[in-house]
């Protein structure tokens, strides 16, 4: 959105607001789509800033004498503020907690296909191990299966006929996870461990001491 409109122009707002409050911009996440629009707020918020800063100004918002020191900090934090998409935050909020959850801190984030591609990998060498080849069809359910590994860590079912896929489905998963070694997450992967992280009441506690406001581009 251009200034002075739009999602872009709201978000910026509420974040000079709560800076003013007395919140601090590394208490602050803001959440977008894509990266490019995450790119686009932080740049768009900086130059909101600083004219605020230098001209005291900036669309009908007035820099009052006694809130200059906030704005002073916001701009000194702004490089490293939490600005990105879902994806971006959640892996900032598993790095905060990383040795809790057994999770290398430095863990790299790698696409989606890469995963899908270890999957293929991991179920070939099981399926050569184990001197069983895995049809086509079956195949293809369990990368179905895959896919939607954000919405469970497991899957289960009372039909008979599909236990034995979930059987090898839940082996290679071990498989996988075991590949990635705590190492490395794609997407589905970050939901996943976020979610199984937040029933940890020391971990949600550790991320409401980091975070204290999240505002969503909706």
């Amino acid at each position: 959105a251009s200034a002075g409109t739009g999602r872009t122009t709201y978000l910026i707002t509420r974040i000079l607001e709560l800076a003013r409050a007395g919140t601090p911009l590394r208490r602050v996440a803001a959440i977008t789509y894509t990266r490019r629009a995450a790119n686009d707020l932080k740049l768009k918020l900086r130059s909101a800033l600083e004219q605020l800063h230098d001209e005291g100004q900036w669309l009908n918002h007035t820099l009052e004498p006694q809130h200059r020191p906030a704005i002073e900090t916001a701009l000194r934090e702004l490089d490293g503020a939490n600005i990105g998409t879902i994806h971006g935050f959640l892996a900032n909020l598993l790095r905060l907690v990383a040795p809790t959850i057994t999770l290398d801190p430095d863990f790299q984030v790698i696409g989606e296909h890469d995963a899908i591609a270890i999957f293929r990998e991991e179920a070939a060498t099981h399926a050569y191990l184990t001197n069983t080849p895995i049809p086509d069809r079956t195949m293809s359910r369990l990368e179905q299966l895959f896919r939607q590994r954000s919405l469970a860590p497991e899957f289960h079912t009372t039909h008979d006929g599909d236990r034995e896929l979930l059987a090898l489905y839940a082996a290679l998963m071990t498989r996988y996870w075991a590949r990635l070694d705590n190492r490395a997450l794609a997407p589905a992967d970050l939901e996943l461990k976020a979610a199984e992280a937040a029933t940890r009441q020391t971990v949600l506690q550790r991320w409401r001491e980091r975070v204290q406001q999240v505002i969503v581009d909706e």
